[in-house]
């Protein structure tokens, strides 16, 4: 069908890749491209320094709002917004200049390319601003809004839950990324019959890399490095692991605030070059790391400010590739994994069970092969693209079909 034909939904995030081999999650630009041949897909996204304001990937639009100079427009990406404020509250200052912006960013696109439908992911502020400029703009168009958990996790007190209410009620449907969001959507008072679970997906490599075509003494992990992944923890677990194991070494990809201090922290441990920093890396190059490896690993917690998973599709990129995982046992996880069927679990901060976990991957390769294989197998069912747009497809027809 040709693109003028297909109706148009206009898609409102603050995380997309911004050129070509970024190392920024692509869940989102992923998700668009496998909807593109049923709807015309224009993403709105924050404007960066180096990123183009429009670009044209693989059947979607892009478009980037300017919110600031360039060299000041520093809110998105690299770690997300909530993570950056945190850090540095200075860029408080930026907040209701980026917010003015979306809105009328996105109020633009609603007069004059009239979308059949809104996907704003994370209810705070792209939610939120789908709801005033749809004001702004006198339309009513229907409005999808997906919580992926930093949005409500991370965002604690009475008033984050009344905005996260007041945002929820003006939605069509809102969007959960596992059961454990959607049962804390609930208790924050967001109407059950309201939330939709809607996952995001992974690319399925054609077929998985075999036990034995693996690099039998490597433990990968993939992730921002940030508190809640939990890597203070694998080095820990690591290094009583690599004591009694001269031969284990740990990869470790993935940038962040907290790489300068975990590279402090392998140093004191002894573990020199067997604990390998990468630093950020594109998303194909962590396919290609999940591929050698014989286990991927993640250690994930719940941060001292409450911010937990929401999914973990760091996981879901590893089991699609057939490596086994080991994964903390954790309400986000609990929808797809099962315990000793297709991965390990281990109680959170539990350092010794975890060195366990690994310990035993290693030894046992039948066991790796056993996990891997249906790990993978509920991965391609489950969370391939081709079932996720699918989900998403009959949301949106839902969502235009009750407004």
């Amino acid at each position: 069908m040709p693109s003028s034909a297909k109706p148009l939904v206009l898609v409102v995030t603050s995380t997309l890749p911004r050129w070509e081999d970024d190392t920024e999650p692509r869940f989102v630009l992923d998700l668009c491209q496998a909807l593109a041949s049923r709807y015309r897909v224009l993403v709105l996204a924050p404007h960066c320094l180096g990123a183009a304001d429009r670009d044209h990937w693989q059947g979607v639009e892009v478009r980037r709002f300017r919110y600031f100079a360039q060299w000041g427009e520093v809110l998105a990406y690299e770690g997300g917004i909530l993570p950056k404020l945190r850090r540095s509250p200075w860029l408080w200052l930026l907040v209701p200049i980026f917010f003015a912006a979306l809105v009328v960013a996105i109020a633009r696109v609603l007069r004059r390319e009239r979308p059949v439908l809104v996907h704003a992911h994370w209810l705070i502020p792209q939610g939120l601003a789908v709801c005033w400029a749809r004001g702004l703009a006198n339309r009513t168009v229907p409005l999808i809004c997906t919580a992926h958990g930093a949005d409500v996790f991370g965002l604690r007190g009475r008033f984050a839950r009344a905005l996260q209410r007041w945002v929820a009620r003006r939605c069509e449907r809102v969007g959960a990324v596992s059961e454990a969001l959607r049962e804390e959507l609930v208790r924050r008072g967001v109407d059950r019959d309201r939330i939709s679970l809607l996952p995001m997906g992974v690319a399925v490599p054609d077929a998985p890399t075999a036990v034995g075509e693996r690099d039998s003494h490597l433990i990968a992990f993939a992730g921002r490095l940030v508190e809640k992944k939990g890597v203070d923890l694998l080095l820990d677990a690591f290094g009583r692991l690599a004591r009694e194991d001269p031969q284990a070494r740990l990869c470790i990809a993935g940038g962040g605030p907290g790489l300068e201090r975990y590279r402090q922290q392998a140093a004191a441990l002894g573990l020199g070059e067997r604990a390998q920093f990468l630093g950020p890396v594109p998303q194909q190059r962590v396919r290609e790391l999940f591929s050698l490896a014989a286990v991927a690993v993640m250690p994930s917690v719940t941060a001292r400010d409450g911010d937990a998973e929401g999914l973990g599709l760091v996981m879901l990129e590893a089991m699609a590739t057939g490596c086994p995982v080991v994964v903390t046992d954790l309400p986000a996880v609990r929808g797809v994994v099962r315990p000793g069927e297709n991965a390990l679990v281990f109680p959170e901060r539990d350092g010794a069970a975890l060195t366990e976990a690994l310990r035993r991957l290693l030894k046992d390769r039948a066991l790796a092969a056993r996990l891997g294989a249906r790990g993978r197998a509920g991965v391609v069912e489950n969370f391939g693209w081709n079932a996720i747009a699918a989900s998403h497809a009959a949301a949106y027809a839902e969502a235009m079909a009750t407004s």
